[in-house]
């Protein structure tokens, strides 16, 4: 299970101020769904199917987003600021569009 402070940090990192500071008061009953979502989001069978992992920090951020708030939404800002400051492209590519799309559609529930 997710620490509230290593998911709030997760949350800065692609710009959820807001439900980074509302992570910090998460029951254990969300916490623990959203450890159950991002690891389906970053390893499932779905996820793997469609590129491979997400890695863990974007996984658990989209995973509280859909807990937190529900699935209407995509996070602020689609590259975490380490993700940028390595090199990375601002926007995700067309197959890393799609496992995100699909391991929300797939999620369990």
């Amino acid at each position: 299970m997710p620490k509230r402070r290593d998911l709030a940090n997760f949350l800065r990192s692609y710009g959820e101020d807001d439900l980074a500071d509302r992570s910090l008061m998460t029951t254990d009953e969300e916490l623990d769904r959203i450890a159950i979502l991002g690891a389906h989001y970053a390893f499932s069978d779905v996820a793997m199917e469609h590129g491979g992992s997400m890695g863990g920090a974007r996984a658990l951020s989209l995973a509280a987003l859909d807990v937190l708030e529900g699935r209407d939404r995509d996070l602020h800002r689609t590259r975490s600021q380490g993700e940028l400051n390595a090199g990375m492209p601002e926007e995700l590519d067309a197959q890393e569009l799609e496992r995100v799309r699909m391991v929300r559609l797939t999620a369990p529930e």
